[in-house]
């Protein structure tokens, strides 16, 4: 017995020797080539991504709040005040092609669009006017009802439900609540909510609750310092996750990307926050992962001292960010690149189509545009004698999508 014992203790001292704690991701800047175990530590220098390919979207989504790409379609919806139903979009054109309304559904204040492999889930959970809503709800609809038809209507199940920690049920003043709503996310028949946060110094709190119908309660899980405000979530199919929103001063767009965590500690892992640029853009407010680290953001439609800003619909890319998003279709070598030799580029499209080569330094500084005759593809070799050794991300950008690799400098 006392063999036994002795073997099990060892046993678990060497499993605790093996799990070495730290930063695993190389991309950081206290990467550690011993951790075994991420914990969350990693810190990152700033960095940002472009929206690129803009199209605008029609008037009818002057007030696009969410956005959710599913099933090989892509679907929006209008925030307060709007009519009760969510809307099939054009990749091409942003233009609407099919409307399916909720019937005896109240659009309160639409604020976010999810789905998992059977459901589409429709938040009605805004709350920045009082703070004070007893109706918080999400609409859960089966895909099986959409059908093809331009126009339809289905009927919706209710998930009600409260903030835990909410004692205060008074009316507040506008935009002076930290139980306000407009992103969340669906993952094993669980919801999980980011809250846009008005008096904390613009944290979002992740809460949970089950996917099903009847009333629960969101129990607080976990808190990030985002700050700024956020308004839309998404998940990918490698588990990746973006939060995307704007400063609090709405100059600035971000996104936080959160990956490699523990389970559905979404803030346990990696959490990379990426500038998207000026709110010149428009005000962000809808996000969707495509594949292979792609996605959409939508905007809405906001006026500035600048001018109207009408409702877009932008794409991005994390796949340079994160090592585990596969780029198939975009091969570059050789990989690390030495000095005095070329890096061969080679993309295979599916259409004839123009494209743009951006290299992107870890710093986020743009070294290299060039832009790509209209082609089935691109072969083309890049002398980069002229630049630092380092990290660079490798961006090319067409009418189809965005494709993006990591380029080693020695």
């Amino acid at each position: 017995m006392k063999a036994l014992i002795l073997g099990i203790f060892c046993f678990f001292l060497i499993l605790r020797v093996w799990a070495q704690p730290g930063c695993t991701d190389p991309q950081a800047q206290n990467f550690s080539a011993d951790a075994t175990e991420n914990d969350g530590s990693c810190t990152y220098a700033a960095a940002a991504a472009e929206l690129t390919n803009r199209k605008e979207l029609p008037s009818l989504l002057s007030e696009s709040s969410g956005l959710l790409y599913t099933d090989g379609k892509l679907w929006t919806l209008n925030d307060s005040g709007g009519e009760a139903a969510i809307y099939r979009i054009s990749e091409t054109d942003g233009s609407v092609e099919q409307v399916v309304y909720l019937a005896d559904a109240k659009n309160k204040d639409w604020e976010s669009i999810t789905a998992d492999e059977d459901y589409i889930y429709i938040g009605d959970f805004g709350n920045n006017s009082k703070g004070n809503r007893s109706n918080l709800r999400v609409y859960r609809v089966s895909k099986a009802a959409l059908g093809a038809a331009a126009e339809t209507t289905v009927t919706a199940d209710i998930i009600y439900f409260t903030y835990q920690d909410q004692e205060d049920l008074e009316p507040a003043d506008n935009n002076n609540t930290d139980f306000d709503c407009e992103a969340f996310l669906v993952k094993n028949n669980i919801v999980h909510l980011f809250t846009k946060e008005w008096i904390s110094p613009h944290n979002t709190r992740h809460y949970t609750f089950p996917a099903t119908p009847g009333t629960h309660v969101a129990v607080p899980v976990e808190e990030l310092a985002a700050d700024g405000l956020i308004t839309g979530a998404s998940l990918s199919d490698n588990n990746e996750i973006v939060l995307v929103g704007y400063t609090s001063n709405k100059l600035s767009l971000f996104m936080w990307l959160l990956f490699d965590y523990q389970e559905d500690r979404f803030f346990s892992g990696n959490k990379r926050r990426i500038a998207l640029g000026s709110a010149l853009q428009g005000q962000v407010e809808g996000v969707t992962f495509t594949t292979n680290g792609n996605g959409y953001v939508s905007t809405e439609r906001i006026s500035s001292p600048f001018g109207t800003v009408p409702p877009r619909l932008y794409s991005f890319s994390v796949a340079g960010f994160v090592n585990s998003i596969p780029t198939p279709a975009l091969k570059v070598r050789p990989v690390p690149l030495a000095k005095g030799k070329a890096l061969h580029v080679e993309l295979s499209n599916t259409q004839e189509t123009a494209s743009t080569i951006t290299l992107i330094g870890a710093d986020g500084k743009v070294y290299l545009l060039k832009n790509v005759a209209a082609a089935a593809g691109i072969n083309e070799q890049l002398q980069l004698d002229h630049l630092n050794s380092g990290v660079y991300f490798l961006r090319v950008t067409n009418s189809l999508e965005t494709y993006t690799t990591k380029v080693l400098l020695q």
